[in-house]
């Protein structure tokens, strides 16, 4: 709503009848609330008592200027003016007719904002110089004794020497002294801040991640290549080798096709039907025994993995594949999974193991049941057992 002066004055004549015989804060709060709220009645108070301040000549001249409106927040940021520097805005006004050859209601504001009074700087700001001004609020902030103030100034000043330094590169003295850095900050400066050490911390995790695959990757290639050269070079026997009496021949054989599936489903963004299929095979067909699929999985580094507590997502691929080939190992790898549980472990588990959920009942119209992980990680439900799993194996499963 848009009221002329004569208004204005009106209205704060009503409304300071109202307030004068008040004296607690809750009447007068209820009062201002009638007539439209706090910061309303504020604005037409202070204006009422500017106009009544400003001399008749000055009263005329702003009455005399063509504006078809003044808005509330225009006479307000008048009140906020000196009276040169209402002289200064008058002329700006002017020379703005002359040459636009009409006033808007914008104008107002537009011509005052550079002549307003700045307001004293109370916080700093991330990224700029510090000056002496910045180490004045620092001392306001935190009520250092002067004393106090200039042990730190120097403190500071002695590390840097004459280069110029940032306000968050004085963070690590005020945290020496007790000081919270994040208290000389405006309130959107610390988010920003806050932020920054978010990323920080997340590119932190990302690096030590990637680190730690191209080791394990690393030293995968090398056991794959050792094994290449071990095959090329032995015949398998499967009675000194402990493994049960089936052909030497189709133990290599299996042996190089489970590999390569493994490596294929642990390594691949992109999920391989075929290479699940040939991994289920080998578990299904050959009956090769728990020791000889351990094996299998120690070239991998499962067995490293867990003892080195590394966490990267085509570790807990393999040893959710591990689960499947040796059911036995299910409840140790919760165990573990639980004492190293994050959001990154939880959610690549079990996106892996839905994936091998669905694509193993569309290969064989059965349901095979694993741990499910909650959000922090942790299993919500055994639902996995040696006998499901034997169940599963013999092409029958209880619903």
């Amino acid at each position: 709503m848009i009221f002329t002066i004569d208004q204005y004055l009106t209205l704060a004549e009503a409304i300071k009848h109202e307030l004068a015989p008040l004296e607690k804060k809750k009447e007068i709060n209820l009062i201002k609330s009638e007539w439209g709220g706090h910061g309303f009645v504020d604005k037409v108070l202070a204006i009422a008592d500017w106009w009544k301040k400003l001399s008749e000549d000055w009263r005329d001249k702003i009455l005399r200027l063509p504006f078809k409106l003044i808005k509330q927040d225009g006479w307000v940021t008048l009140t906020q003016l000196s009276e040169d520097k209402l002289s200064q805005w008058f002329d700006g006004i002017n020379a703005k007719l002359e040459k636009q050859g009409r006033l808007l209601a914008s104008d107002l504001k537009r011509v005052a904002t550079p002549l307003l009074p700045v307001k004293p700087k109370s916080t700093l700001k991330l990224g700029e110089a510090v000056t002496d001004d910045d180490f004045e609020i620092v001392g306001r902030k935190f009520r250092f004794e002067e004393n106090d103030l200039e042990n730190f100034k120097n403190t500071v000043l002695e590390h840097h020497g004459q280069k110029k330094f940032l306000t968050e590169q004085m963070f690590y003295y005020l945290e020496l002294v007790g000081c919270d850095p994040l208290g000389i900050l405006a309130k959107t400066e610390k988010t920003k801040w806050l932020l920054l050490q978010k990323d920080k911390e997340i590119e932190a995790e990302r690096s030590l991640r990637i680190k730690l695959e191209k080791q394990f990757k690393q030293e995968l290639r090398e056991r794959l290549e050792e094994q290449a050269q071990y095959l090329a070079k032995i015949t398998v026997n499967p009675v000194t080798l402990g493994y049960k009496a089936v052909n030497p021949n189709s133990i290599v054989f299996d042996e190089e096709r489970i590999k390569v599936s493994i490596q294929r489903l642990i390594n691949q963004e992109a999920f391989s039907l075929t290479a699940l299929s040939s991994f289920m095979k080998g578990i299904i067909e050959s009956d090769l025994p728990d020791q000889y699929w351990h094996k299998i999985f120690d070239e991998f580094g499962a067995s490293m993995a867990l003892k080195q507590e590394i966490c990267p997502p085509m570790i807990i691929k393999l040893l959710t594949l591990r689960c499947l080939a040796i059911p036995e190992t299910q409840k140790p790898f919760m165990s573990w999974i639980s004492q190293n549980s994050s959001p990154l472990i939880a959610k690549t588990y079990n996106s892996f193991r839905e994936k091998l959920l669905r694509n193993i009942s569309s290969l064989y119209g059965k349901r095979f049941d694993l741990f499910r992980l909650d959000q922090q990680g942790k299993p919500i439900a055994n639902t996995f057992s040696t006998e499901s799993y034997q169940v599963f194996i013999n092409g029958e499963i209880n619903e």
